[in-house]
């Protein structure tokens, strides 16, 4: 495989981290968890950073490719671990760990009640109780509750919950969390399979799979004050990532195929019909999912959508980013820096 050397400026706490005591960087940054940075350091001497770093420290890595390009962000948040290896006759070293901001939503339980709140009401108070600031994308959630119980749950997985229900993502960055629904928007990144340079991509393994797509969602409920049923839809539309929806090539083969939901709680048709949507869009995007490694690339984070070129018009096109993984070895057969990610979406190209 090719090489990509990493210019990276690590900083913990008040000390900048100098590049000759790095030996191995790994960070990990998935929508479905908090994301992590592991640092493998030189132990000895005067700098002897098993002693010298604290829990809850501030924890930054910037990097970016030694052509040049000024080095973004690519974590952000404090230590959470401290592994050293004390050698006598060898190099005594220490891994520290770090979580990002999403963390803290993660601990402990909580029951609480809200009444006569938006989901914007709920994800602002929630945050702010952990000096965070809340940015909602283009279209913040407006759906009123009369109830809403947050049940013996974390904070974080509450509000993947509400989340869920109306097809949004959560994510942080620095002290912002985001509560937003995915994006659709070209990032402008394209990699190419055996480019050379910043565009490289050195593996594409997609996988492409019919058997969760539906030609249309139905969530039913019951309203027990007017004691009708509650029925919410969702049909498929056009896609913004391909042009033949998984759907679409589904109903080749099998007509009408309904997706059934009548264990989430629901109390009007606008809520059904926002579950219902997210339902089939969860399914959709999981026509085409994978995993793919690049020429280390700082710029790929999850919930962007980037151009893959691989020469198969099929498979060609624009996908969705779930999770990276951004490794540095400094030294061994596998040294140099990579990006693993993974991918989704919901149509095949024709084009």
């Amino acid at each position: 495989m090719a090489e990509t050397t990493l210019d990276a400026t690590v900083t913990i706490g008040k000390d900048q981290i100098a590049p000759d005591d790095v030996f191995d960087l790994l960070i990990e940054a998935d929508l479905d968890q908090p994301d992590m940075a592991a640092i493998t350091l030189s132990n000895t001497g005067t700098q002897q950073w098993s002693s010298k770093v604290n829990q809850g420290d501030a924890f930054e890595i910037k990097a970016g490719f030694t052509t040049g390009k000024d080095a973004g962000t690519v974590f952000k948040g404090e230590v959470t671990g401290l592994e050293p290896m004390f050698a006598a006759n060898g190099v005594s070293r220490v891994v520290v760990r770090g979580l990002n901001g999403l963390h803290k939503l993660a601990r402990g339980k909580k029951s609480v009640s809200y009444t006569k709140v938006t989901d914007k009401d709920i994800v602002s108070k929630i945050v702010g109780n952990y000096g965070l600031k809340a940015d909602f994308g283009d279209t913040a959630p407006s759906t009123k509750y009369d109830h809403v119980y947050q049940h013996n749950q974390t904070d974080l997985e509450f509000l993947r919950l509400r989340a869920s229900r109306i097809g949004f993502e959560v994510l942080v960055q620095d002290t912002t969390l985001f509560f937003r629904k995915r994006t659709e928007k070209d990032s402008g990144i394209k990699l190419v399979l055996g480019e050379s340079g910043e565009s490289t991509l050195e593996r594409f393994m997609p996988r492409m799979s019919t058997a969760n797509q539906v030609s249309e969602v139905r969530v039913r409920g019951w309203d027990p004050d007017q004691k009708k049923e509650i029925l919410g839809t969702a049909s498929p539309a056009s896609s913004k990532l391909g042009d033949k929806t998984g759907s679409e090539v589904t109903n080749n083969t099998h007509k009408n195929v309904l997706y059934f939901d009548v264990d989430v709680p629901v109390f009007t048709k606008e809520d059904a019909d926002a579950i219902a949507k997210s339902i089939l869009q969860d399914r959709l995007m999981g026509y085409i999912t994978g995993d793919a490694t690049a020429k280390g690339n700082p710029d790929l984070k999850p919930g962007i959508v980037v151009t893959i070129a691989v020469g198969d018009k099929r498979f060609d096109g624009k996908y969705y980013i779930t999770a990276v993984r951004h490794r540095y070895v400094h030294e061994g057969t596998d040294h140099g820096f990579r990006t693993h990610f993974k991918f989704k979406r919901d149509a095949e190209s024709n084009t």
